[in-house]
């Protein structure tokens, strides 16, 4: 289910396609989820399914994208940096950047994300090399229509193997979502990545009855538990229990647990107490 936002003075045309586009966001989360455009008033919300298309690939044409970055941090110990995480946003015709929670629901309609994906890859690449610690680790983000995609995933292998010692300091992620639509596709990325020196996480981790026993089946270095849960698991004995079973697991397998949208000093108390061990969220930055 899609819901927008629209007041009497707007189009017809413009209210049809803010409700196209929190359908299709909907539809690619998971089964019965509801998305909710934010009341942004904003004009690429408008576009509709052919005008997106032609956004994103113009932006792919003229190479229009721009990375952020967001810090993961031990929770234990605050000052140490685990990672960054890099995200895209699109810069559109006026020179305005579009986050890509609205543009990637129309990429994926459209069968774009590989390329966008490929991109994504190659600027983070370039932002490894520009860094000065040798010792400084991103993320970034992998679709599943990328993953799943054999000419993607070998031209992935082509540039770790380019990055030779380099790559250690790379992590690649696949949504928890993108990991059950197709685990095989999201193993062979995990083995790519490993073979090269890379480390995989799984991302918006621990909402899907079937978390536990995909961790199981391939157990990441990490996992990133989706925000709403953690958000949960501080009023919540029930999101907390959900919690504790997702650190027991993930610890006897080896695998780093870290939160997602953490936002206040009760949250970490909380995920101290179960002894989650990163996190991410505006508390300790925002992306930038």
């Amino acid at each position: 289910m899609g819901l927008a936002y629209f007041r009497q003075t707007d189009k017809r045309s413009d209210v049809f396609a803010r409700a196209d586009l929190a359908v299709e966001t909907a539809r690619q989360r998971s089964r019965d989820q509801l998305a909710v455009l934010p009341d942004a008033g904003d004009q690429p919300s408008t576009l509709g399914s052919f005008g997106w298309r032609q956004l994103i690939q113009n932006a792919l044409k003229e190479n229009r994208w721009r990375l952020v970055s967001q810090p993961v941090v031990s929770l234990a110990q605050r000052g140490q940096q685990l990672h960054g995480e890099l995200m895209a946003r699109l810069v559109d015709a006026d020179g305005r950047l579009v986050p890509a929670a609205q543009f990637l629901p129309m990429a994926v309609r459209h069968d774009l994300m590989p390329d966008i994906d490929r991109g994504l890859v190659a600027l983070a690449i370039d932002y490894l090399s520009a860094q000065g610690d040798p010792d400084s680790r991103i993320a970034i983000n992998l679709s599943p229509q990328s993953a799943a995609d054999p000419g993607f995933v070998d031209w992935l292998g082509v540039r770790l193997a380019g990055l030779k010692d380099e790559a250690r300091r790379l992590l690649i992620e696949i949504s928890e979502f993108g990991c059950l639509a197709d685990t095989e596709a999201a193993r062979r990325v995990m083995d790519l990545a490993r073979r090269h020196g890379a480390r995989f996480g799984i991302d918006h981790f621990g909402l899907d009855p079937r978390a536990l026993q995909l961790m199981r089946a391939m157990p990441p270095d990490y996992v990133k538990l989706n925000g709403g849960l953690v958000g949960a698991a501080a009023e919540d004995a029930q999101a907390r229990a959900v919690v504790e079973s997702v650190v027991r697991l993930a610890h006897s397998l080896e695998v780093q647990v870290i939160a997602q949208n953490v936002e206040n000093e009760a949250q970490v108390g909380v995920l101290l107490a179960v002894a989650v061990d990163g996190g991410q969220g505006y508390l300790f930055g925002a992306p930038s």
